[in-house]
């Protein structure tokens, strides 16, 4: 997966994008596992991690902007 880089996007500008999303058909559940893909490849690349380390993870309930 190639890594999208920019300047930040406001909570709101992603909200936006999660609705254009959905109108094109792509579902937001889609949208969360690409970014929970994204985050996991990012740690353990950046924290030189194998298979058997062990990491947690802890997020809230949500519908804010996570992806």
């Amino acid at each position: 997966m190639e890594r999208f880089n920019s300047d930040r996007i406001s909570a709101e500008e992603l909200a936006i994008v999660d609705n254009n999303a959905q109108w094109l058909g792509i579902p937001l559940g889609h949208l969360m596992e690409c970014a929970g893909y994204s985050i996991a490849i990012e740690l353990v690349e950046r924290y030189n991690l194998k298979e058997a380390d062990k990491v947690a993870i802890f997020c809230g309930t949500g519908n804010n902007g996570g992806d």
